[in-house]
């Protein structure tokens, strides 16, 4: 992930306001500390706060609903990762996955069943 920088021996999330936004936002770059020495757990723990610095760009350009945008981009990113990586997994099971583009959920199938959001069966 290229929003983390490491500061002495802790991870920090980071992003740079693009100059236009700057006197905006009222600084060039956002830092926030991750409070963990561990890259992976930096990696986490930075997506949701990156995304967060995002929806504020967005609204400083003027546009609406920033932060449910940004919310929702990032959750079907997500979804798409999960589903990258559990798909091969999940055929090996007979099952079929896919992710849903309005909700952005990672949906299994059986051959016979109906399609089931995965959180919703994680959940069981």
């Amino acid at each position: 992930m290229p929003h983390i920088e490491k500061r002495r021996n802790l991870w920090y999330a980071t992003l740079k306001v693009p100059p236009k936004l700057q006197e905006k936002v009222g600084k060039a770059k956002f830092l926030q500390s991750l409070g963990t020495p561990d890259k992976r757990r930096a990696e986490a723990l930075a997506a949701p706060v990156v995304a967060l610095w995002k929806a504020q760009l967005r609204k400083a350009e003027g546009q609406t609903d920033a932060v449910l945008e940004e919310a929702l981009e990032w959750k079907r990113n997500k979804a798409h990762q999960t589903h990258e990586a559990m798909s091969a997994k999940l055929a090996a099971t007979g099952l079929q996955s896919g992710v849903d583009p309005t909700t952005g959920e990672v949906m299994v199938k059986t051959a016979s069943g109906p399609w089931v959001a995965l959180s919703k069966l994680a959940a069981r």
